[in-house]
């Protein structure tokens, strides 16, 4: 979450036209260099979704992991184009909001396996369960 809040601090300070921390005062190449090291760092600790949603990318089931997969790919790219110089505008690139939907997803996983441990920590406690329902099918009536 700290990377993400530095990336939307970064490009709040640039859309505002206040010079940018650390000496990179407005310079597109120093700042996409920044920002694309911010963004690898956030999908290094997201790695698990990155991977599950670019496999599943690739075998043609996509889902909302792939959608951050496919976003932070894009932004990583947009963060080349711009040091290399290839924008036809001054402008940064937006990673705040992929690496804003890399760290929420992470936080819908943590959620969702907290959810499941809460459920089989109540079915280890019952001495003669009788029945446990653990997630959601579409069978389910």
């Amino acid at each position: 979450m700290f990377f993400s809040c530095v990336l939307a601090f970064f490009t709040l300070l640039y859309e505002a036209g206040l010079n940018l921390p650390f000496g990179m005062d407005r310079q597109i190449p120093q700042c996409a260099a920044v920002m694309l090291i911010l963004q690898l760092a956030v999908m290094l600790l997201g790695l698990d979704i990155i991977a599950s949603g670019t496999q599943a990318l690739l075998r043609g089931k996509a889902d909302v992991r792939s959608v951050v997969a496919a976003a932070s790919f894009m932004t990583v790219l947009s963060c080349a184009e711009c040091m290399l110089g290839f924008e036809w505008e001054a402008r940064l690139p937006f990673c705040a909001v992929s690496s804003f939907a890399t760290v929420f997803a992470m936080w819908g996983e943590r959620l969702y396996a907290r959810g499941y441990a809460e459920t089989l920590r109540t079915l280890t406690s019952i001495r003669e369960p009788k029945g446990v329902c653990a997630g959601f099918s579409d069978n389910i009536e």
